[in-house]
């Protein structure tokens, strides 16, 4: 499991320039050593099944599982709302890969600006 430390990530339409810090667990809730390993982080509409980003993980700490995704607001952006969207990690070495099912991410529209 990918985790969030939460079971949702809010995000408002158009946010760009951050990251979003994640963590693999093992199904006891143990972290996974993600040493020698690179990572994808897939992101597709609900439901779809249909991989719409896929972004380079980067390793934070390998040891305690957990690695960050930057949203760029170019090749990865979450600019329609609303929408959800469902998320997997895939964790590869040489002769391995594993997929880890992920958070959801739930965009919402931005609060216009009080004049």
């Amino acid at each position: 499991m990918v985790n969030y430390f939460h079971d949702k990530i809010i995000r408002y339409e158009g946010e760009k320039g951050d990251d979003i810090n994640l963590q693999c667990l093992d199904e006891d809730s143990n972290a996974v050593d993600l040493t020698d390993y690179t990572i994808k982080w897939r992101v597709s509409e609900k439901g779809s099944g249909t991989v719409k980003y896929e972004m380079t993980g980067i390793i934070v700490t390998a040891a305690e599982g957990k690695f960050k995704v930057n949203i760029d607001g170019t090749t990865n952006k979450f600019d329609e709302a609303p929408k959800e969207y469902e998320t997997s990690a895939v964790i590869t070495k040489t002769g391995y890969e594993f997929v880890y099912p992920g958070v959801d991410v739930i965009v919402k529209k931005k609060i216009p600006a009080l004049a």
